[in-house]
């Protein structure tokens, strides 16, 4: 690329996040002037998850700028099949490619871990929320929709 006769230096990450983030904002313009869309969901969902997989960086730089400039219309919108609504956001794509690929280098060696004190409270916690989810959800009888959702957003 150039701009005004120089080379123009975008790293790998920026055009992914630059792509991401034109990808999100069309999607959510189409939302806002013609309704929800399953099939440009799962397009944009497969697209997101490839792309913040394979450039985390480039899906946490994509999932600030999107956060910052849509707020809860980006973080909020969920998956309607039919009419029933999804609590699975497109911010939880993000998410889930972003940990997993963490997850992925840190047992694959890549990545060192070293547990400190805070990762253990942390842990504690994390653990409590899903004793939290199965008593909601198996013993009170509650919603698993809901349930879930709080574990998801506990988690994340």
């Amino acid at each position: 690329m150039t701009h005004h006769g120089k080379k123009l230096n975008l790293s790998t990450d920026s055009l992914a996040a630059l792509v991401l983030i034109v990808l999100q904002t069309v999607f959510l313009l189409v939302n806002f002037n013609i309704g929800f869309n399953l099939w440009l969901y799962i397009i944009v969902a497969v697209i997101t998850l490839l792309f913040s997989f394979i450039k985390p960086r480039a899906g946490l730089f994509a999932l600030i700028t999107l956060t910052l400039i849509f707020a809860k219309h980006f973080t909020l919108q969920s998956l309607w099949l039919g009419d029933e609504e999804y609590k699975l956001y497109l911010v939880d794509i993000f998410l889930l490619a972003i940990l997993g690929r963490a997850v992925l280098e840190l047992l694959a060696g890549k990545i060192k871990w070293q547990i400190r004190k805070v990762d253990v409270w942390l842990g504690l916690f994390l653990a409590l929320t899903i004793v939290y989810f199965l008593l909601s959800w198996l013993v009170w009888n509650g919603s698993f929709n809901l349930a879930f959702s709080s574990l998801k957003n506990y988690f994340f």
